[in-house]
């Protein structure tokens, strides 16, 4: 399972690189969950919220 997840943060990374062609790959990380860490403790094996895909965004001062 942790495949497919890390197979479906890949996807997402690509989608926003092929739209905002500014950005750089290296500015990216992609990682899959899996089951290792559920969207709602209370409800591991809800497989709907579970199947996500979380984007961070932090200020460009944040990584200096």
């Amino acid at each position: 399972m942790k495949e497919l997840s890390t197979q479906r943060a890949n996807r997402v990374k690509e989608a926003v690189l092929r739209r905002f062609r500014t950005l750089q790959p290296n500015q990216f990380l992609a990682s899959g969950m899996g089951w290792d860490k559920p969207a709602d403790p209370t409800d591991p094996m809800n497989s709907a919220k579970n199947r996500r895909v979380e984007v961070k965004v932090y200020p460009l001062e944040a990584t200096h």
